[in-house]
Formats: C-alpha cells, sequence, structure tokens
C-alpha cells in the first residue's frame, strides 16, 4: 500500500500538468477558429465561452489518454534515472 501510495503522488503532477498543456493548446486551437464567428457574427464573448465549455469533453477525451501516458513515461524515467526502478 505504500508503494501504491508513493507512485500515485509521483504520476499525479505530470498527470495534471500534462493534462492542462494539452487541453489549453486544443481550446487555443479552436479558439482561433471561433474568433472568425466573434468577428463576422458579433457573437458575444459569453456564447463563446459556452462553445468552450460544450466542446470540454471532446477534447478530454483526447487528452485523458494522452497525458495518462506521459505522466506514466515521466514517472518511469524519473525512477529509472534514480535508479529506483530495478528490472
Amino acid at each position: 500500500m505504500i508503494i501504491f501510495r508513493s507512485v500515485f503522488t509521483e504520476l499525479f503532477p505530470p498527470f495534471l500538468l500534462s493534462l492542462f498543456i494539452m487541453s489549453a493548446l486544443l481550446v487555443l486551437e479552436k479558439v482561433y477558429k471561433l474568433i472568425s464567428l466573434v468577428v463576422d457574427n458579433r457573437l458575444r464573448t459569453q456564447e463563446l465561452g459556452l462553445m468552450l465549455v460544450y466542446l470540454l469533453p471532446q477534447i478530454l477525451t483526447v487528452t485523458l489518454p494522452l497525458a495518462v501516458v506521459g505522466a506514466v513515461s515521466i514517472t518511469v524515467i524519473r525512477h529509472s534515472v534514480d535508479s529506483e526502478l530495478i528490472t
């Protein structure tokens, strides 16, 4: 149980960081495409915010698995460098 907690606490920060960065990049890409709606149709920023909230589930379906893979690989690399991983 102690090993599980130790590994989980090392997995959690890289997971959150990679999830935030990848989600932010995908949201910014969508915002760039939606800016034309704001300019052309005089869309309110509240409506733009709602569109982004509705896009979050689609973005999370892509970024969650990638964040898990990134966090696991970062944790394994850190354990290997610190000689905590015995093969």
